[in-house]
C-alpha cells in the first residue's frame, strides 16, 4: 500500500523500501506542509547522519520530495532551502541535497499552467542535476506547443540576453596572456598584413609553456633569433657531444685508476687474479659505454621526466648539465636557434623522434664535408691519384690517420680539421684505419646526391623485404634473412637474447644487408659509416631507424625558410611599422620595449571579445 506521511511507521518503511529497490529507483514522499518539513528535518538528523561516530548510512540521492507548484517561484525556493539550512555544518548532507533530479508535474496541477513561464526562474535557479516537466495529456501536438509557448519565450529571452552582446558587460579582469585567437586577430587589427601567412606558425613556436597562451616574455623571444640553426650548427653540436663524451670517459677512467692505486694491497696470486678480473670487467663496461651514442646521453638529460618530449626549458637544463657553451650565453638566442631546428613540427617542444633526427641531419652534412675535401684535393693536385702519390711519402701504399691529418693541416693548409677527419672515416671502407690508393680513387668519383639516392634505395628495399624498419633492425641484429612466403615475420623468428639490445657493429650491418639481398651502387660499409654519424663504430636502433627519415633534410630546409620569413616579417612589423605606445617607466633607449607594447596593444584590441575567448 502507498506510504502516507501520516503513517507512524513512515521512516522505517521508507528505509526498508529503499534498501530493497534497485539503485536507479527514486522514492518520493510529500512536502506540502510544515509537518512534512518537520519529517524531512528529522530524516536529515536521524537517518542521513545517524550516530556521528558511525557516519552516514543513507544518502538522499535515492530519495525524492514532492513540491507544490502552487507555491510559485519564491515559495519553491524557500521550500528547497529548508533541508539545506537544516544540514548547515554538515557538508556531506548539503552537497547531496544540491544535485537532485527535479520533475515538475503540471498534469497534477493544471491550474498552474499559465504561470509555467514565470516558474522557469525557479526551475533554472535551483541547483538540480536535471529538470523535467510533466505536461497534462494533450489531444494534439499543436496543443502541446501552445501550452509550452511561455517556456519557449522565457528560454529564448535568456539566450538572447546572454549572446546578443559581443563584449562582456561586467568588465571582468582581463587575462594577462594572449590566446591563439587573440594573437591572430590582434595582429590583424593592428594592421599586420601577413597575419594569415605567419601568425599560426609563430604562435605555435612561441608557446613554450604549451598552455595555449603567450606571455610578453615569450613574445619577446623573437628578438633573440633570426630563424632555426643551420645543418652546419647541428653538426657542430654533434662534434661537441662526441668530445664531451670522450672527456667524461677519460675522467671516469682516471678516477677509477686513482681509486685502485689508493686501495691496492701487496700483490699475491689471489690479488693478481682479482686484479685481472676487475680489469676485464672495466674493459667490458668501457666498451659498452663507448657504444652508447652521445645523443642518447643528452636526450636522457632532456627527458628526465620520461614524458617523451622536451620543452625549451628542459633543453636549456640539459645543455647546462652537459656544460655546453650556449647554455651560459647571456643571450639565449643560439640555444633557441638549435631548439628551433630540432622542433621539426614547430609545436614548441622536441619529441624523441625529432631529437634523433639530429643524427641524420648531421650525417647528410658530413657528406658535404667529404665533398669539400674532394674538391680541395682535385683543385690542388688535379686528380685524387696524384694527391695520393704526393702524400704517400714513404711509398707504403697507404696513409694512416696521423699522416693524413699532418699533411692536410700542415703543408696543404686545409682550414677545417673536422672535414679531414670525417672524410677519412667515411672513405675508410675496410675500417683498417688506413687509406689506400683505391679508396682515394673512390673519393675522386664520389657524388653525394647519388649516394643519398642509394641510401634511400636501401630503405625502400628493407621495407619491401621486412615490411618495416623495426623488423629489419631485429633481423640485422639477430642475423636473420627476410621471412619466406610461409613465415609471419618476427612472430616466427627464434630470437637470441644475447644479441638483443647490443646494436649493430659494422660487420653486423654489412651481413644484414647481404642477407636482405640488397645490391646498391655503393658499398654497404659506406652506408654504415653514413649512419654512424657520431663515429663510435656502432649504431643503435634509433640511428638505424633514421633510414626512414631521409626526407627530413628537405622538410627542414623548407620549414626553416618559412620560419625565417615569418620571423623577419614579424620583427619588421613590430620594430618599424606598428604604432605603439611605451608603458610608463619603460626603457626606450633601444627597441626592446616594443615587444611588451605590441603584446599590450593586442590585448587592448581584443579586450573581452567573446568570440576570441
Amino acid at each position: 500500500a502507498p506510504l502516507s506521511p501520516r503513517d507512524l511507521q513512515l521512516e522505517e518503511g521508507l528505509l526498508a523500501l529503499r534498501t530493497r529497490l534497485p539503485t536507479g529507483v527514486i522514492v518520493a514522499d510529500e512536502e506540502s506542509s510544515g509537518e512534512a518539513s518537520q519529517i524531512e528535518e528529522e530524516f536529515l538528523d536521524e537517518e542521513l547522519f545517524g550516530d556521528e561516530e558511525a557516519g552516514p548510512e543513507l544518502h538522499l540521492d535515492r530519495g525524492g520530495r514532492l513540491r507544490d507548484t502552487r507555491l510559485t517561484s519564491l515559495g519553491l525556493a524557500v521550500q528547497r532551502q529548508r533541508p539545506v539550512a537544516a544540514a548547515r555544518g554538515k557538508s556531506e548532507a548539503a552537497v547531496s541535497l544540491l544535485g537532485r533530479h527535479a520533475v515538475y508535474d503540471f498534469g497534477h496541477a493544471e491550474v498552474m499552467l499559465p504561470a509555467i513561464g514565470f516558474l522557469m526562474d525557479a526551475v533554472l535557479a535551483l541547483p538540480d542535476s536535471s529538470r523535467r516537466i510533466v505536461m497534462p495529456k494533450c489531444s494534439s501536438a499543436e496543443e502541446l506547443v501552445k501550452l509550452l509557448h511561455p517556456v519557449d519565450v522565457r528560454l529564448r529571452s535568456l539566450l538572447l540576453s546572454a549572446y546578443r552582446q559581443k563584449r562582456a558587460s561586467n568588465l571582468r579582469g582581463k587575462n594577462k596572456n594572449l590566446n591563439r585567437l587573440q594573437f591572430r586577430d590582434g595582429l590583424r587589427r593592428l594592421g599586420y598584413a601577413d597575419t594569415d601567412e605567419h601568425a599560426e606558425i609563430i604562435f605555435s613556436f612561441l608557446d613554450q609553456s604549451k598552455d595555449g597562451t603567450l606571455t610578453p616574455s615569450e613574445l619577446q623571444m623573437l628578438e633573440l633569433v633570426d630563424g632555426p640553426a643551420s645543418q652546419a650548427d647541428l653538426d657542430e653540436l654533434r662534434i661537441w657531444l662526441c668530445a664531451w663524451k670522450a672527456r667524461r670517459m677519460a675522467a671516469k677512467a682516471a678516477k677509477l685508476e686513482a681509486e685502485h692505486e689508493a686501495d691496492r694491497p701487496p700483490e699475491g696470486e689471489a690479488e693478481k687474479e682479482a686484479k685481472q678480473e676487475r680489469e676485464k670487467e672495466e674493459k667490458r663496461l668501457e666498451k659498452q659505454e663507448q657504444r652508447k651514442s652521445p645523443l642518447m646521453e643528452l636526450w636522457q638529460y632532456m627527458d628526465k621526466d620520461g614524458s617523451g618530449e622536451a620543452s625549451f626549458a628542459e633543453w636549456m637544463w640539459a645543455l647546462r648539465k652537459a656544460r655546453h657553451p650556449v647554455a651560459f650565453n647571456p643571450s639565449r638566442g643560439p640555444a633557441l636557434e638549435l631548439f628551433m631546428c630540432l622542433d621539426i613540427q614547430v609545436d614548441g617542444s622536441i619529441v624523441e623522434g625529432e631529437f634523433f633526427c639530429l643524427n641524420i641531419l648531421s650525417a647528410y652534412y658530413q657528406l658535404t664535408r667529404v665533398e669539400r675535401v674532394r674538391d680541395f684535393l682535385q683543385e690542388r693536385f688535379g686528380s685524387l691519384k696524384a694527391a695520393f702519390k704526393f702524400m704517400d711519402e714513404d711509398r707504403s701504399g697507404s696513409l694512416t690517420t696521423e699522416e693524413w691529418l699532418s699533411i692536410m693541416m700542415g703543408p696543404q693548409g686545409y682550414p677545417c680539421e673536422e672535414d679531414i677527419r670525417v672524410c677519412f672515416i667515411f672513405i675508410d671502407k675496410d675500417f683498417s684505419g688506413e687509406l689506400t690508393n683505391k679508396e682515394f680513387e673512390f673519393l675522386g668519383n664520389f657524388d653525394g646526391r647519388e649516394f643519398a639516392a642509394d641510401v634511400s634505395a636501401l630503405c625502400e628495399h628493407l621495407v619491401e623485404k621486412y615490411e618495416n624498419l623495426e623488423d629489419a633492425y631485429t633481423a640485422f641484429e639477430q642475423r636473420i634473412p627476410p621471412p619466406g612466403p610461409d613465415e609471419d615475420g618476427p612472430k616466427d623468428w627464434k630470437l637470441k637474447k644475447k644479441r638483443m639490445g647490443k646494436g649493430l657493429a659494422a660487420q653486423d650491418f654489412v651481413n644484414g644487408g647481404r642477407l636482405a639481398g640488397f645490391k646498391g651502387k655503393f658499398d654497404l660499409r659506406l652506408h654504415f659509416n653514413f649512419l654512424d654519424a657520431a663515429h663510435v663504430g656502432h649504431i643503435t636502433k634509433n640511428e638505424f631507424l633514421q633510414l626512414g627519415k631521409l626526407g627530413v633534410v628537405e622538410f627542414l630546409h623548407t620549414s626553416s625558410e618559412r620560419m625565417r620569413r615569418a620571423i623577419a616579417s614579424m620583427k619588421g612589423f613590430v620594430l618599424n611599422d606598428a604604432e605603439l605606445e611605451a608603458a610608463d617607466g619603460a626603457n626606450t633607449e633601444n627597441d626592446s620595449w616594443k615587444w611588451a607594447a605590441v603584446h599590450q596593444a593586442m590585448k587592448d584590441a581584443t579586450f573581452d571579445d567573446l568570440d576570441l575567448m
